[in-house]
């Protein structure tokens, strides 16, 4: 079983959610004060998750949308709950390996996640990679170990990386196999079988989210609704525009549920990439940060890899098949 050529709409979704994912940490630093409560801003965001994917499916024609409603709550819960509590169990993770590694060497480990998600993939829906895709997804690791490394002392353009191996490298991993597993997860329940309305899922996802999120900020508050109330209030007064960076991100969980559907986890995960060299080129036109040489030297590999993943499903489908 091979994946299909890339479409112009895969193209078209894939660099939304390559600028999405550049834009968000220069949004969110500019609009969200360090002291918000970050389990707030994720519910804040999966609450507009919610609200968008359940206006869009409103424009959905008529006669698909009660196809959409009409199914059981076990089908529901079967395919939304487990991503929905992996998805937290990463964000936990994703959290404790943030405050114990730099920001790059963070990034960049967490993209690891595209050899646990076409691991997954394989498993999940038996899509094999071909050698060529092997190849560029080795070319991507190897990125990643290189800027991962710790910068030399000559090199002035990086700050001295934060190394710790328990606490910052194992989470990040752990958050990026969990990411694999997720992405396959929902990537069978959107394209396998009965296929699901992607925006349908994204919905249930959020609101799985949600509840899991809100029963967590009621469980740390013991249980106060005033209490959590007081801190969605403390927040719009130390962040008033939180709402930016809380939409752009929602609208980039859009996306990503599209981009599944379309393109695939893996593919999706070189939009990420791609993203992450976008932001160091942002940072540099926006903030006048200095970029490393091993990253100047990383763009290239890195966008070598995705033209050769692209092309290899491409050329597979042209050739002629033998009689």
């Amino acid at each position: 079983m091979r994946e299909a050529p890339i479409t112009l709409r895969g193209w078209v979704l894939l660099c939304l959610l390559a600028v999405q994912f550049s834009v968000q940490p220069l949004l969110t630093r500019a609009f969200v004060a360090p002291a918000c409560d970050k389990v707030l801003l994720v519910l804040l965001c999966e609450l507009q998750k919610v609200a968008l994917s359940f206006a869009i499916l409103q424009t959905e024609p008529a006669p698909l949308r009660p196809a959409a409603f009409s199914r059981r709550a076990r089908e529901s819960l079967a395919a939304g709950v487990v991503p929905s509590l992996i998805y937290s169990v990463q964000n936990v993770a994703i959290q404790v390996g943030y405050q114990h590694t730099s920001a790059l060497l963070f990034n960049l480990l967490n993209q690891t996640k595209i050899i646990f998600t076409a691991v997954m993939v394989y498993l999940f829906i038996g899509t094999r990679p071909m050698p060529q895709q092997v190849l560029a997804l080795g070319l991507v690791l190897l990125a990643g170990v290189v800027l991962s490394l710790p910068p030399s002392h000559g090199d002035s353009a990086v700050d001295p990386m934060i190394f710790d191996f328990w606490f910052g490298v194992v989470p990040t991993l752990a958050a990026s196999l969990l990411s694999g597993i997720a992405t396959a997860w929902t990537q069978r329940v959107l394209t396998i079988g009965a296929q699901r309305n992607a925006y349908l899922y994204t919905l249930e996802l959020s609101t799985y989210s949600s509840i899991l999120l809100m029963s967590s900020l009621l469980w740390s508050n013991s249980g106060s609704i005033s209490t959590v109330m007081t801190l969605f209030r403390r927040t719009f007064e130390a962040s008033p525009l939180c709402w930016i960076p809380v939409l752009s991100n929602a609208c980039g969980g859009l996306v990503a549920g599209q981009v599944i559907k379309h393109v695939g986890g893996v593919r999706r995960s070189f939009a990420v990439i791609s993203g992450i060299m976008l932001t160091g080129i942002l940072e540099w036109l926006v903030l006048g940060a200095s970029i490393s040489p091993r990253v100047w030297v990383c763009i290239p590999v890195v966008v070598g890899s995705i033209y050769l993943y692209a092309t290899a499903s491409a050329s597979t489908q042209s050739k002629p098949k033998l009689q």
